[in-house]
Formats: C-alpha cells, sequence, structure tokens
C-alpha cells in the first residue's frame, strides 16, 4: 500500500462484542515520482437482485454495476461473495467491462465461471495464482459461494473511468445478494462510486439453506448410480443433475433420464444384496414431465398392477408403491417398460425418469 508521506491504518468494530486485536506493519522504501499511484479496495452489496432464465422473454432483464472507478487508475482484481437464493447456477452472466470513453466494452466476457476460471460451473473450492474458490458450500451453488480474481499479469489501465458490469442470467429466475470487493492503484483524486456503508456490512446475513445434495430417500437405491443388466437398444441413459427444477426434491438430487424409447421398450436392474427369502415393500420413485411416457413395472416376472403415468405440466417428482416382494438369492430383477404415454404428453417422446427405488422390509 504505496504512500507519499504518512499512512494510517484504522480498525472499525461495528460490532457490539469487545474485541482484541495486534497490528504488526512492515515497511519499505518507496521513491513517489508523478506516475506513482495509491492502493485502494471498494466494497459494495445488494440484496434480492433478481436473476433470470429467459433473457429473449424477459423484458426486465438487467445488468448490476460490479464497479465504477473514477479517475486515473489500475484495476487489479476483484472478490465476488453471494448468497444464492436458488437451488441451481445463478452465474451464466457475461461480464462487460468499459474503459474512459469506450462505446463498447474493451472487455466483452462469457460468463461468471469463465472470468473466475471456473469453466462449466464446478461448485467446488479451488486456488490458483489467478483466481479461486475460497467458499462453495453446495455443489448446487445455493447459499454462500464466494470467487475471487487476482490480476497480476492483466491489469487495466484507465485514464478517466472504469466501469464494469455483469449480467444477471442464471438457471433458473429467482433472487441473489451480491458483494463485491474490487483492488486498485488510484491517483489522489480516484473515487469508487455507488460503494455500500456500516449500515449495509453490519446487517444480518441469511441462514446457510438446506443442502439438497445431501437429501436421501430413506432404504432406497439411486438408480443414477446402477447399471441395467439390460436394456433395448433404442433407450439412452444419462445421470441427470436435478438441482435446477425448484419444484420438488429428488434422492441425491439427481436421476437417471432415459430418451429414445418406445412402447414396448424397457430396461431391467438387479437390486443385490438383500435377505434371501424376505419380503419388501417397493415405492418406485420416478419423474414426472411434459414430454415422459408412461411405466409398468415387473418384479421378479411378475406383472405388478401398478403402473405410472409420467405426464405433467412442469417437471415434478412423484412416486408409485408397486407391491412386496421376496427376495430370490438375495436379489430383486426389475422390469420397467414404457407402455405409452398420456394423451397431453408433448412430443410423443416417451422420455422418463428414474430417480431411486424404496425398499422397506416386511
Amino acid at each position: 500500500m504505496p504512500y507519499k508521506d504518512k499512512g494510517t491504518l484504522v480498525l472499525h468494530n461495528a460490532s457490539k462484542k469487545a474485541v482484541s486485536v495486534s497490528i504488526k506493519a512492515n515497511l519499505a522504501p518507496l521513491p513517489w515520482d508523478r506516475r506513482s499511484l495509491y492502493f485502494y479496495a471498494s466494497w459494495k452489496q445488494q440484496r434480492n437482485i433478481t436473476v433470470h432464465d429467459k433473457p429473449e422473454e424477459d423484458k426486465q432483464v438487467r445488468e448490476w454495476n460490479f464497479a465504477t472507478l473514477k479517475g486515473k487508475g489500475i484495476y487489479k482484481g476483484d472478490v465476488l461473495t453471494l448468497y444464492n437464493h436458488l437451488p441451481a447456477w445463478y452465474g451464466e452472466g457475461d461480464e462487460k467491462i468499459w474503459v474512459d470513453k469506450d462505446t463498447f466494452p474493451s472487455h466483452f466476457g462469457t460468463g461468471t465461471e469463465d472470468y473466475y476460471n471456473s469453466s462449466w460451473a464446478p461448485v467446488v473450492p479451488f486456488h490458483t495464482p489467478f483466481g479461486g474458490a475460497p467458499r462453495a458450500d453446495q455443489e448446487s451453488s445455493h447459499g454462500y459461494n464466494t470467487f475471487l480474481r487476482t490480476r497480476h499479469l492483466d491489469g487495466i489501465p484507465f485514464l478517466e473511468k472504469l466501469k464494469f458490469d455483469i449480467e444477471m442470467l442464471s438457471w433458473i429466475k429467482g433472487k441473489v445478494n451480491y458483494a463485491t470487493t474490487v483492488y486498485w492503484y488510484g491517483d489522489h483524486h480516484a473515487v469508487a462510486q455507488g460503494t455500500s456503508g456500516l449500515k449495509e456490512a453490519t446487517s444480518p446475513l441469511p441462514a446457510v439453506p438446506e443442502d439438497f445434495g445431501k437429501y436421501k430417500i430413506k432404504g432406497s437405491r439411486e438408480f443414477e448410480d446402477m447399471k441395467p443388466v439390460l436394456k433395448s437398444a433404442a433407450i439412452q441413459l444419462e445421470k441427470q443433475n436435478m438441482y435446477a427444477f425448484p419444484s420438488g426434491k429428488w434422492s441425491g438430487a439427481a436421476q437417471s433420464v432415459g430418451g429414445g424409447g418406445q412402447p414396448g421398450d424397457s430396461v431391467v436392474y438387479i437390486i443385490d444384496h438383500l435377505q434371501h427369502g424376505a419380503k419388501y415393500g417397493m415405492i418406485m420413485h420416478c419423474t414426472k414431465a411434459p414430454d415422459y411416457g408412461n411405466l409398468r413395472f415387473l418384479v421378479n416376472g411378475h406383472q405388478t398392477n401398478v403402473g405410472f403415468d409420467g405426464y405433467s405440466p412442469s417437471v415434478v417428482p412423484g412416486k408409485a408403491s408397486i407391491g412386496h416382494f421376496s427376495a430370490v438369492d438375495g436379489k430383486l430383477r426389475i422390469v420397467i417398460r414404457i407402455t405409452g404415454a398420456n394423451m397431453k404428453m408433448i412430443g410423443r417422446r416417451y422420455m422418463f425418469g428414474l430417480d431411486c427405488i424404496q425398499l422397506i422390509k416386511n
């Protein structure tokens, strides 16, 4: 933190509790000339900012001002600390940085995850010399997250002004709280505009939300973690993250989604490591969606009398209790067959989603 004649360090205790603090400052000589600049750090916070998922439809999509700096200086890095009210990724918005008299941004990025060197949005703590994520509470990005970027090699000089905006785009529409700290060097007259004060800094923090990724249905086996022993060639299965669907909870926050099948096609699973001869109540936890078909279940070669209508105008969890069956050699063999579709199904795609099977020992 360079200074010309004198530097003063002040700590302000904004809490109502007594604290004990010690400070040690290390000094080194610094020649001061007309090119020398002061070190600045500025902070701003805003709560309940709307993030949008359909910018082509929603005319209210806005950009949020990350920082606006006036004067002469060099932008050297930033920290984004946020609280995501959504159970899904919030950071699709591009960052835009205008320098001096720009009519179009000198820097136009491709999304929050790219700006912080974490492309494809892996929500995990990481550290590099040029950026990182000190805090990432949940894989879904729900709750608290912190990212940082240092500009050791790519500082942005400006003579009059630097403006940094970021688009508020996400996987689903909702709210976020953003707090930014920016680090920069500036001349004696430089100033950061729109910063926040003590009142905002001492306002209560939201509680850490439930982690949907840790939600598990008791006694369940997750289909996304199982490999079928047999399936029709047309059916394609893949694991699907369900964080982006706020209308319910899925065990493990994921499912196995099937596509490409037609009525009559099926998948077969073996549930093993059960007690031989023991009888189990079986509940199929499946998903309903606008393009999901109807299913029927066979257990150990026996047709159940229960089907599952996969149609719903929105994506929601569903379930079907399919009966009680005895394990043979410690196993249950389950056939899941596409039987058709609700007349309301969109596109005649006959897709299906398998969350888990719940086993209740009698």
